[in-house]
């Protein structure tokens, strides 16, 4: 397939482009902004997305079959569509709203991380937290919730019957080193 790649134009001193001592410089933020063509995402299944941001920010909404997303430092918000996510937030904040994900990994080191997961019960979600707060809104189903906890905690908000039951179709699997992860079911 074929491959579309963007990224910020650095220069020479790229480096120094987002920092000004003093308030010196007067270097201004990029802003990319990437619009495709309805033809371009006809496969039926979405369009297979790799986001990183090592800092600053970046804001997505698109229709996706893989969708893979790394924050490094700063903020992440993506929403729509996707058949499989991969999620990881190694410090800031990330937050995705996505309908019909049928498989999610999210791993957290540090940071917030919310998603908001709609339409169709994913098959299924792995969670793993070493540091910060991990938040997942799922649709109402069976779900099985197994879970290792060293340090930390893991609230389970999903309903009675809905979530926690051994013998769900749907499985969460959670591990938390230390800080939290939330479980309850969408609005």
């Amino acid at each position: 397939g074929d491959t579309l790649q963007v990224t910020p134009e650095r220069g020479l001193f790229g480096w120094f482009r987002n920092f000004a001592p003093f308030g010196l410089g007067g270097f201004s933020t990029q802003h990319i902004s990437l619009s495709l063509p309805a033809w371009a995402c006809e496969t039926g299944a979405g369009i297979d997305a790799d986001f990183e941001v090592s800092s600053g920010r970046v804001i997505a909404e698109g229709d996706y079959g893989e969708l893979r997303l790394q924050v490094s430092a700063g903020e992440a918000r993506v929403s729509g569509t996707a058949q499989t996510v991969k999620a990881e937030l190694s410090a800031g904040s990330a937050e995705l709203d996505l309908f019909d994900v049928d498989e999610a990994i999210l791993e957290v080191s540090a940071g917030s991380m919310r998603n908001v997961f709609d339409g169709d019960a994913p098959t299924r979600v792995r969670a793993e937290v070493s540091a910060g707060d991990l938040e997942i809104e799922l649709p109402r189903a069976d779900y099985t919730v197994n879970s290792e906890v060293a340090a930390g905690q893991l609230d389970n908000r999903l309903e009675p019957g809905r979530g926690g039951a051994a013998g769900g179709q749907h499985s969460i699997d959670v591990e938390i080193a230390a800080g939290k992860v939330t479980l309850r079911n969408t609005r």
